[in-house]
């Protein structure tokens, strides 16, 4: 399972589980989610380098996680997510 680190405004942080992915936004399991609204600051690691992005939490489901929706990411980090979804969705 990946990991992802999560700031927003007020100084609160914290580390989270990637359950699912997609290129407009993930989900992080956490027990501790942000409120539905607010905006964070997230960094997870692939396996082709660190990804940054801004999300807005979309959902929140109480001591299990929340969906974020991404609002900002950088081409490069995209094209970093984009290369993960290609390898996990490829058939052979």
């Amino acid at each position: 399972d990946e990991k992802a680190s999560q700031s927003h405004r007020g100084g609160r942080s914290g580390t989270g589980t990637i359950a699912t992915v997609a290129l407009g936004g993930l989900f992080i399991g956490t027990e501790d989610p942000a409120d539905a609204g607010s905006t964070l600051k997230l960094l997870f690691d692939l396996p082709s380098g660190e990804v940054r992005a801004r999300a807005n939490v979309r959902y929140v489901v109480p001591q299990q996680g929340m969906g974020v929706q991404f609002v900002t990411m950088s081409y490069e980090d995209r094209a970093r997510l984009y290369q993960l979804l290609s390898q996990l969705l490829r058939y052979d």
